[in-house]
């Protein structure tokens, strides 16, 4: 990329020539109607924006993340409200289809991105932002010695978010063909009696269950049985979503009970039941939660939802007064989070009535001390790629966001320790001041290493 390029001043398409030095041909079939505005407070980023197109030279494929141009990839989302409307307080009623297509031209094949969207640049910041990193400027030189003392953050040795894993194996079981389908990650090595169950909920299109691999492994290895429904396969709608997922968490459940049936098993104690969502999957575990017991679901004890996504296409138009009032609930954001920012947090944060101090918001900040490994804040940073539980499955969007995926101080002290502290909480009474409370060890993100601490999480409590 070309430092400082700006769509502003060239012009939408002789932006991309410029940023890129792409012949105007290459760009031709790339529309973008909507203008990004959300990605001006990030940190990484300047206020103009940039997109890529790559084109394929003779027998030359396509980039291996942009490999979803084969096969194309389409999200329906229906609205009651009509096309071209707005709920109150700007939030999108609709969104329209993004996909990959393959289109020829006279000098070979050619990968086209189309992206069009009446309304929200959510998805097209996806695309945009997310996948290219938005890295628009270059940063300040530093010398290799200021680099290599600025090491980020390893893995604590113990505790939340820790490495003392008490089963060294995950016995994985995939059962996720059809959009009613789940993963199964069962602890082993040594296999315990019994183990708590966590639904683990997905954003959209990331139906292969690699992409949070190590989110689910250290979960796993911590001691819980995780069920991961996949709930969508095109052409999915969005209004499946919920009725899918419980139908892949009952089918889950019938698999571990049938493996009891015939020998050694470990069996889900269903009254230790929680559930972890991220983006879509985010405000789908919202729903799950408050629907539980007349889904036949267990009891949710215990939510977390990540970055949640916040359009009518999914949200409860009743709200979440329902949720019980005893469940624990963590709210996670990510400040510079261009797709979907703190919306759903906040409405959970109004709506549900939870029992003090077991609600918390909490916003993880980017940390650039490092400039070769920052700690970002960006909408992708819960992926944590994990090969060895790959199913096989691909869309765009798992295509997009495979070169973003890392695992750093981020999954340790955020995500990987808040959840793993949330479950301790609702289900041994341990580890409380952890995740919720606004307590130093709640907000502490590890140290640099020179000795300088992270940027802490900043917690807002009841």
């Amino acid at each position: 990329m070309v430092a400082n390029c700006s769509l502003e001043t060239a012009g939408i398409l002789n932006g991309f020539r410029t940023c890129f030095s792409l012949p105007s041909s290459s760009i031709k079939h790339v529309l973008i109607e909507t203008k990004i505005k959300e990605l001006s407070s990030s940190a990484a980023c300047d206020s103009s924006l940039c997109a890529e197109t790559f084109e394929q030279q003779g027998s030359r494929g396509p980039p291996a993340w942009l490999s979803a141009a084969k096969i194309g990839y389409n999200s329906r989302m229906p609205t009651p409200n009509g096309v071209g409307r707005h709920e109150p307080h700007g939030h999108p009623s609709r969104r329209q289809a993004l996909s990959f297509v393959l289109r020829s031209s006279d000098s070979g094949p050619r990968v086209v991105l189309n992206t069009a969207f009446s309304l929200s640049p959510a998805l097209l910041v996806i695309l945009t932002a997310l996948s290219l990193g938005c890295t628009l400027r270059q940063p300040p030189a530093q010398d290799y010695a200021t680099i290599e003392r600025r090491s980020p953050p390893e893995q604590p040795e113990k505790g939340p978010g820790g490495k003392d894993y008490t089963h060294a194996k995950v016995v994985h079981i995939s059962k996720d063909e059809s959009a009613d389908g789940f993963a199964l990650f069962i602890p082993d090595d040594p296999a315990p009696e019994s183990a708590d169950v966590v639904v683990f909920l997905h954003g959209l299109a990331q139906v292969n269950p690699k992409m949070y691999g190590g989110w689910i492994e250290h979960l796993v290895r911590k001691g819980n049985i995780v069920i991961y429904p996949r709930f969508e396969k095109f052409p999915t709608h969005a209004r499946e979503f919920e009725a899918n997922a419980v139908q892949g968490i009952k089918s889950a459940l019938a698999e571990l009970k049938a493996r009891c049936d015939v020998g050694s098993c470990v069996q889900p104690r269903l009254d230790h039941f929680a559930v972890l969502g991220h983006s879509y999957g985010g405000a789908l575990a919202a729903n799950i939660t408050v629907h539980a017991p007349a889904n036949g679901l267990p009891k949710v004890q215990a939510l977390m939802v990540n970055q949640g996504w916040y359009g009518s296409d999914i949200g409860l138009p009743e709200g979440y007064g329902a949720m019980p009032a005893a469940t624990k609930l963590l709210l996670l954001v990510g400040s510079t989070d261009p797709v979907v920012g703190p919306h759903f947090a906040k409405r959970l944060w109004r709506d549900t009535q939870i029992q003090p101090p077991f609600k918390n918001l909490v916003t993880h900040h980017a940390d650039p001390y490092n400039l070769f490994a920052p700690i970002n804040s960006g909408h992708d940073e819960p992926l944590s790629l994990q090969e060895q539980y790959n199913n096989n499955a691909f869309t765009a969007l798992i295509g997009i966001a495979l070169p973003l995926t890392r695992t750093n101080a981020v999954d340790y002290y955020c995500y990987w320790k808040l959840s793993e502290a949330l479950l301790n909480c609702a289900f041994e009474n341990q580890n409380c001041g952890v995740a919720f409370g606004n307590t130093p060890e709640q907000r502490f993100m590890g140290k640099w290493g020179d000795g300088r601490p992270v940027r802490e999480l900043e917690v807002k409590t009841p």
